[in-house]
Formats: structure tokens, sequence, C-alpha cells
């Protein structure tokens, strides 16, 4: 039967397992030297496009008659 501390043993183990930043190497964005990175508002605009075309009207300015 497992006791509190084994409990505590398994979730810290888990915890440092998963947060360890070998694993989240591909979820950060690197760039290349002297490569400058799109600015926000660039960003914002490729994401309003792209909601644009995958969600037409959704996302628009709703009209009011």
């Amino acid at each position: 039967m497992n006791t509190a501390s084994d409990y505590t043993q398994i979730i810290t183990q888990t915890v440092d397992k998963l947060s360890g930043s070998e694993l989240c190497e591909d979820l950060f964005h690197h760039y290349k030297e002297d490569e400058p990175l799109l600015s926000s508002s660039i960003l914002n605009d490729i994401i309003e496009r792209a909601r644009a075309i995958l969600f037409p009207g959704y996302y628009d300015d709703p009209a009011v008659n």
C-alpha cells in the first residue's frame, strides 16, 4: 500500500520529468542571428487573415441593418 510519502515522491519525479527544459525546446521560437523577428502588428495581421480564411464571417464585424 502506498503511503503519503510514496505519492509525494511519485508526484515530484513526474513534475521533474515533465518540466525538464529538454522537453520544451521545440515549443520555443528560435531565430537565426541577425535575423529580425516579426513585429506583433504583423503577427496580428497574419492571424486576422487566417481567421477570415478559416472561419469566413465569424470574426468579421457584425452588420446591423
